[in-house]
């Protein structure tokens, strides 16, 4: 019932409000928004340095934040590692993009900290659309 053009963040309380316990919400260029049982964060991807092809930056996202997690991450660390993936795969004209730690340290660096969104600016973001 969310207005699809919302910033990510405006879907934090309505996925919460779900029964989910934790989430990732992306779109495009604009700020990461996810929550987890402790808070909700976003992050804002640092800017390409080129874009050769957007297909594959959600799978991305979503497959390296997954693999953090198995790898004992925490959910923030994660998040950040799959921002950074997802960085390279735009990056990539390759359809299943292959780089390597020392690429994916780099983009990591870029990746800046989570910063915490207030509760009432989640509430009154979710009402927008």
């Amino acid at each position: 019932g969310h207005n699809p053009d919302a910033e990510p963040a405006a879907f934090v309380h309505p996925l919460r409000g779900l029964g989910l316990q934790c989430s990732v919400i992306s779109k495009g260029d604009r700020p990461v928004a996810a929550f987890d049982a402790e808070d909700a964060f976003e992050i804002t991807p640092p800017p390409a340095r080129m874009i050769a092809d957007v297909t594959g930056a959600g799978d991305a996202l979503a497959g390296a934040t997954a693999a953090a997690l198995l790898a004992g991450r925490p959910f923030r660390q994660a998040v950040r590692e799959g921002i950074a993936a997802a960085r390279l795969a735009v990056e990539s004209r390759d359809p299943a993009p292959v780089f390597t730690t020392t690429e994916f340290k780099a983009a990591l660096a870029l990746v800046p900290e989570p910063s915490v969104m207030r509760a009432a600016q989640q509430t009154e973001t979710s009402h927008a659309g």
